[in-house]
């Protein structure tokens, strides 16, 4: 995941791109769900991101969706967006501990 922010990341330093401030808002939120449950049980763990980070994690991707068809193919912005929509992602740790 951390891959995949980095885009949206150089986008917002070097172009101030409101559609990546918004991704990186999203990732924030996923981010700080982590450090809640780092020092916890895998039990509790699985609870929390079913929890608080599912809901999140689902409303990137609804999110991704959406502003990759309102974006032209081709910039900066639709690559950042594919690539995080892309399988290797799909497949992510997160994403696998949430299922």
């Amino acid at each position: 995941m951390a891959h995949a922010r980095r885009k949206f990341f150089d986008l917002q330093a070097n172009h101030q791109s409101q559609i990546a401030g918004e991704a990186l808002e999203l990732f924030g939120q996923l981010y700080g769900v982590e450090r809640e449950v780092a020092e916890l049980s895998d039990e509790a763990r699985w609870r929390i991101r079913q929890e608080k980070a599912k809901p999140i994690l689902d409303l990137l991707h609804r999110w991704l969706t959406t502003n990759r068809q309102k974006v032209p193919n081709g910039s900066s912005i639709a690559k950042a967006i594919d690539y995080y929509s892309g399988p290797r992602f799909q497949d992510s740790s997160l994403s696998c501990a949430l299922s």
